[in-house]
C-alpha cells in the first residue's frame, strides 16, 4: 500500500477528468523582481474563472527555469497563501538536480498540497536510467500524489515504454503530455 491509497486517493480517480488546472504567469516589475501584488490577484482571477487546481511554479511555467530556487519557494509560498483552501493547490518540485528537488520537496512538505509536478530535470539529458532514478527518488520522498509532465519538445522524448514504467510507480497518478 502507497502513503496516498491510504488517504482514499486513486490513481486516476475518473473525478479528476475535466478539471481545469492552472498555473498562473509569473509576474515582475520593472526591475525585474517578482510582483507578488500582481499574483494574489493573478490567482484570485483564475479562481473566480474557473480554475479547478491552481498550479505553483509548474513544470515550463512561471518561469521556472529562470528562478532561482529561492524565488521559486518565494512564489510556491505565496500561491499558497492566495489559494488558500479555495482550490487544491499543486505544486512544482522539478529541479536542475535531484539536490535542487530535495529542497523543494522539503519546502512544499509543510504545505497543503494536491499533487506536486515534475518534468524531466532540466538543463542536460539525462540517461534513461538517471531519469527511473529522479522518478524513484520522487516516488519516495513527495508529499503528495505525483503529475508527470512529459515534454517531448524539449528535445527529449521518452519512449512509451519508459513513460508506462514511470506511471507505474506507486504515487505517480497524473500525466501531462505535451507532443506535438
Amino acid at each position: 500500500p502507497t502513503k496516498f491509497r491510504e488517504k482514499n486517493w486513486d490513481r486516476m480517480d475518473r473525478h479528476d477528468s475535466g478539471k481545469i488546472i492552472v498555473g498562473p504567469i509569473t509576474p515582475f516589475k520593472a526591475n525585474g523582481k517578482l510582483d507578488l501584488a500582481a499574483l494574489d490577484e493573478e490567482v484570485a482571477y483564475v479562481i473566480r474563472e474557473g480554475a479547478s487546481e491552481v498550479v505553483a511554479v509548474g513544470y515550463l511555467i512561471q518561469d521556472y527555469t529562470l528562478l532561482s530556487t529561492c524565488e521559486r519557494k518565494e512564489l510556491i509560498e505565496r500561491t499558497a497563501a492566495a489559494v488558500g483552501k479555495k482550490v487544491p493547490l499543486v505544486a512544482g518540485v522539478n529541479g536542475r538536480t535531484t539536490l535542487e528537488s530535495r529542497e523543494l520537496i522539503e519546502f512544499v512538505r509543510a504545505l497543503s498540497v494536491s499533487k506536486v509536478i515534475s518534468g524531466i530535470p532540466f538543463g542536460r539529458r539525462p540517461s534513461l536510467q538517471e531519469i527511473y532514478g529522479y522518478f524513484d527518488f520522487l516516488n519516495e520522498q513527495a508529499p503528495a500524489p505525483i503529475f508527470f509532465y512529459h515534454h517531448p519538445g524539449l528535445g527529449f522524448e521518452l519512449p512509451a515504454e519508459a513513460v508506462d514504467r514511470l506511471m507505474q510507480l506507486s504515487n505517480v497518478g497524473y500525466l501531462k503530455e505535451t507532443s506535438h
